[in-house]
């Protein structure tokens, strides 16, 4: 019987990142999977198209047998996580991501003490690009701003509710989700402010929260990428 590794359901807010988690371990071991996406989920969800690109191009290098023993066993560690990026035809990057993920809650605090939270991540790739997901959890989010390595600062002109996020995949834009990873709005982001060199950094994050529900929070991924490693039909 041929290996399968379970049912996986496509919901209206199911972003890319949680498909090539599943994609990343069929790849390495070499099973199938179950994928259910109803209509109606198909056309709610803003990643659709991403999604069904990156089943059929992973699926294809899997039944091709492009990638190593080593990478195989990465990719059997639901820790690690990959994105697949086709070149031509036949021939694709596979990048393994440094995720990091953080929350910054709303808390009270004495008069005077700092609202912001600071977290430590650490990277072995140098002169990376440094990703981020920032997503409002039960509460609306305005005056945002993240702070890296106590030197370089980043204001976010945006006010994100409830379930709505910003994405940043490097480049010269951001862009706004709602709750269903529809693009509402651009953002110009200057690249050089995210690249990271090999070593330990700090990311601050601060805003402000307002209708505030059961547990307000701005949660944070931090995303690294490694320079990619070449994969093809032989």
């Amino acid at each position: 019987m041929p290996a399968m590794l379970g049912w996986f359901s496509l919901k209206p807010d199911t972003p890319i990142e949680d498909i090539e988690w599943m994609l990343a371990r069929s790849a390495g071991f070499d099973a199938g999977y179950a994928f259910v996406a109803s209509k109606p989920n198909l056309k709610a969800n803003g990643h659709t198209q991403k999604i069904l690109e990156a089943v059929g191009q992973w699926e294809k290098a899997r039944l091709a047998n492009v990638f190593t023993e080593s990478q195989k066993e990465r990719m059997t560690d639901i820790a690690n996580e990959f994105h697949l990026e086709t070149i031509a035809e036949g021939q694709w990057l596979l990048y393994e991501i440094s995720s990091f993920k953080f929350r910054h809650e709303a808390k009270t605090r004495q008069p005077g003490e700092p609202l912001f939270s600071e977290f430590q991540f650490e990277t072995t790739e140098p002169k990376a690009q440094m990703q981020f997901i920032l997503t409002a959890k039960d509460a609306t989010l305005s005056s945002i701003k993240l702070e890296l390595n106590k030197s370089r600062d980043l204001i976010l002109p945006i006010t994100l509710s409830a379930g709505e996020s910003i994405r940043y995949a490097g480049g010269t834009a951001a862009f706004v989700y709602d709750t269903n990873l529809n693009i509402t709005k651009e953002i110009n982001m200057d690249a050089q402010i995210f690249e990271v060199d090999q070593g330990k950094h700090t990311i601050l994050v601060d805003c402000e929260f307002n209708d505030k529900k059961d547990e307000p929070s701005a949660n944070l991924e931090i995303r690294i990428p490694n320079k990619g490693e070449t994969v093809s039909v032989q």
